[in-house]
């Protein structure tokens, strides 16, 4: 009988890759994944087909474009159902002026994480926090969905089968939680531009935004 010397590194590896399959195989049997085992000449091989579970094919996923980040779905499944993305805004003093001639000037200034959340998703998460035991207010579950950032809006984000109308009803809930922060000086389109200048300003660090202002 020949034998075969194997460093201990190589013996360890084999030894470790056997006891890892015997666990996979007690805890997941390879046929519930498509697996069998077959022995051949070269020894043991395991052979992968297309695994069958049960109720995949129904199962529809958002190819593209943007998902809400609660359900995943998106205008593709669901192209009625108004998507927004969670913001924070701030109502900021911009001063305006020379000397004593300075002015109060007020004016929203906004910044988002970018996490997409359908209208009716981030409703029936608003009901479900506050039926908790210990109930969170709106924007603190929000927040908690936001990966743990402070938002106190949703701004919405209009698909190509969303009707004018319904958009412009969601435009209208976007500006009247602004105004709760309080009043702002000027028309929603010039309000719109300072807050892109200001975020651009601050993006390039040409400004720095006081978020800490009431």
């Amino acid at each position: 009988m020949s034998l075969t010397t194997v460093s201990l590194n190589d013996a360890l590896i084999i030894i470790s890759d056997t006891l890892v399959l015997n666990m996979w195989d007690y805890f997941v049997p390879r046929q519930g994944l498509g697996m069998h085992q077959e022995l051949t000449s070269g020894g043991e091989r395991i052979i992968v087909s297309h695994p069958s579970i049960e109720g995949l094919e129904d199962v529809q996923e958002e190819e593209a474009g943007l998902a809400c980040m609660v359900c995943r779905e998106g205008y593709s499944l669901c192209p009625t159902d108004m998507l927004g993305t969670y913001c924070y805004s701030k109502r900021l003093n911009l001063g305006l002026g020379i000397g004593s001639g300075t002015q109060s000037e007020w004016v929203y200034t906004t910044v988002s994480h970018f996490n997409v959340i359908h209208f009716k998703c981030h409703l029936e998460a608003k009901r479900a926090d506050a039926s908790l035991k210990n109930p969170k207010k709106e924007w603190e579950g929000a927040a908690i969905r936001n990966n743990e950032t402070l938002c106190n809006n949703i701004f919405p984000l209009r698909g190509p089968s969303i009707p004018l109308a319904q958009y412009a009803r969601y435009v209208d809930q976007y500006w009247d939680t602004l105004n709760v922060l309080g009043r702002a000086d000027g028309s929603r389109s010039r309000l719109l531009t300072y807050d892109i200048v200001l975020v651009r300003a601050y993006n390039y660090c040409l400004i720095s935004i006081p978020f800490s202002i009431k």
